[in-house]
């Protein structure tokens, strides 16, 4: 180590994620897509038998459950990563800012 690198920081360590988070999301994600596909299944089923269009709004309930389920699919990932990761620190939240690692001034 020369005399201009910063010794490590014992203070900052590299989150570990746990495989149990993993689990969670996968399972809520899973969960959360069964629930809509059948939601469009038998609600689809249902009113076409109510309105007697029969495989009419199955069907495109169905296919306007792929995109929702997707969408929910992107939104619980960004929930989960949002929980499990750290915010950078303070120092990279200003990316124009130059910091001297010699720079004393008090």
């Amino acid at each position: 180590m020369n005399q201009f690198e910063k010794p490590p920081d014992k203070t900052q360590t590299t989150p570990t994620v746990k495989p149990a988070m993993w689990l969670t999301v996968g399972g809520e994600v899973a969960g959360l897509t069964l629930i809509i596909v059948f939601a469009a299944v038998f609600g689809g089923l249902f009113l076409d038998k109510l309105l007697g269009t029969k495989p009419m709004l199955t069907i495109t309930f169905v296919l306007g459950s792929a995109p929702l389920a997707l969408f929910i699919t992107y939104r619980v990932a960004l929930q989960a990563v949002k929980q499990y990761v750290p915010p950078k620190s303070s120092l990279s939240a200003q990316p124009g800012k130059i910091y001297d690692e010699e720079d004393n001034s008090e």
